[in-house]
């Protein structure tokens, strides 16, 4: 069986070429899907024609909440109309999902240096740019692509990891059973939706979750040396 790899792409129009482009280039290794949000979707324009951070921050969670996705890719610039960038948007995704893979790929990647460090680093002092390079650090991006280039560098990237790791697999399993509720082995947790539980994992975020992975793979050793005795 193939291994399965879910992207999910932000931009303010359609990339769906160079997704299905990315799909065609490892269609004998991996089975690829994708999801898009268009950042000027009506969905996300407020009464007044003004781009909505609110609804689209809704909007992503939503995406995110519905599919366990293994990369996201984010355009940078947004155009005028768009009070935000790429690494505004990366901020909202960290908000919540601490450890998900991010490419972020721009056309000008001189607006981005610039945007993030100045555009006169011969101002800036030592500890200015260490500062800001911590800063872009702590957006924890895989890669800054280009954009005629980040077709490539997705390919590769999957190309490189194409084993499921085991979180994969059990967050897919979790949301393609999304209403079930658990009831065993961790009480902290009893009740949970599926789908709840594979947020927790994903969000890597609360100390519960790492109680509850352990909890499940005790119980799940202890059934394995019981059915084998």
């Amino acid at each position: 069986m193939r291994p399965e790899k879910c992207i999910l792409l932000i931009d303010d129009e359609s990339q769906n070429n160079d997704l299905e482009n990315i799909q065609r280039n490892l269609i004998s290794e991996i089975d690829v899907s994708f999801s898009q949000i268009e950042v000027l979707n009506s969905e996300h324009i407020d009464n007044n024609a003004n781009f909505d951070i609110e609804k689209f921050k809704s909007n992503l969670f939503d995406f995110m909440k519905r599919e366990h996705y293994d990369l996201v890719l984010v355009d940078y610039d947004y155009g005028a109309y768009v009070e935000i960038s790429g690494l505004d948007v990366i901020d909202i995704i960290r908000e919540e999902y601490k450890s998900i893979d991010i490419v972020l790929y721009s056309a000008d990647q001189k607006k981005v240096i610039s945007d993030v460090v100045g555009d006169d680093l011969s101002k800036c002092t030592t500890e200015d740019i260490v500062r800001d390079i911590n800063k872009l650090l702590n957006y924890k991006i895989s890669k800054i692509s280009r954009r005629d280039a980040y077709v490539s560098d997705v390919v590769h990237m999957l190309r490189d990891d194409l084993s499921p790791s085991p979180n994969r697999v059990l967050c897919k399993f979790l949301k393609d059973n999304s209403s079930r509720r658990f009831s065993s082995c961790y009480p902290k947790l009893k009740d949970k939706t599926f789908g709840e539980l594979a947020e927790i994992l994903e969000k890597d975020n609360d100390g519960r979750a790492h109680e509850w992975l352990k909890a499940v793979i005790e119980q799940t050793m202890a059934y394995l040396v019981e059915v084998n005795e």
